[in-house]
């Protein structure tokens, strides 16, 4: 782990926003010119230290009490229509989850475990926290509100993709172990917990149902089923090509 100073961050922010800046007066001078519909996303993913107030909860403008890059990105992006008239729809993406997502997030981490012990004939699984509760969205339902949003949002306002509903993740871990083909038990894994951690993150999508009609469509152990299919398949893969590799 790399330890960084507050004015290491500072600076690295400060690098990243003038970038960002840079770029959107480049599309303004040179790409608006030839595509008068452009539309300019900049998503910050929401991450607060604390429970979210009711403004952020409905995607009003108020300062993020996380990361000082999401904030600030925002902010370049709000800056870039209201300074420069470049079309922008910003977006405050709450927790996605589906398959094809990385194995070192907490969803596909367990269906991972589950599938290798399936291969092995494991029977525990380690986990970290159970107790957080966060508002969970299928992939393929935040591609589809950034893609109507494209289409539907107003320039320069800010809309939360979220469920409106924030699920346990005891509730993700016990419906993935119910889907495993042999017995499994959780294992609380020391390693895997956080000195401190949000108890619950929520948002609501009444802004982007509003301008746009958007509904999830996926429920939540719709999409559990598909990426433990999806987490079986790639471990079997992995071991597939494993054992290539050790007997050419």
């Amino acid at each position: 782990h790399l330890l960084v100073g507050r004015e290491d961050l500072a600076r690295h922010a400060a690098e990243a926003n003038a970038v960002a800046v840079a770029l959107a007066e480049a599309a303004h001078r040179h790409i608006v010119t030839i595509l008068q519909e452009l539309a300019l996303r900049l998503a910050a993913e929401v991450d607060l230290a604390g429970a979210l107030p009711a403004q952020l909860q409905h995607g009003a403008e108020v300062g993020l009490r996380g990361p000082a890059d999401g904030a600030a990105a925002e902010q370049v992006a709000r800056q870039a229509w209201l300074g420069h008239g470049l079309e922008t729809i910003r977006v405050r993406a709450f927790n996605h989850i589906g398959p094809g997502q990385r194995p070192d997030f907490v969803a596909p981490a367990i269906a991972t475990a589950i599938a290798r012990n399936e291969q092995n004939g494991g029977t525990e699984i380690p986990i970290g926290d159970l107790s957080p509760r966060r508002d969970f969205t299928d992939v393929r339902d935040v591609a589809r509100a950034y893609r109507l949003l494209m289409d539907h949002g107003a320039s320069g306002e800010l809309y939360c993709v979220c469920s409106g509903e924030a699920i346990a993740i005891q509730q993700l871990a016990d419906t993935l172990v119910s889907m495993a083909e042999s017995p499994m038990a959780l294992q609380t894994d020391p390693d895997r917990l956080r000195p401190v951690d949000i108890p619950v993150l929520r948002g609501s999508s009444d802004k982007l149902r509003a301008a746009t009609g958007w509904t999830p469509r996926h429920t939540i152990t719709d999409t559990l089923a598909d990426l433990m299919a999806e987490s079986r398949l790639r471990v079997r893969s992995d071991i597939a090509t494993q054992g290539t590799r050790s007997n050419p």
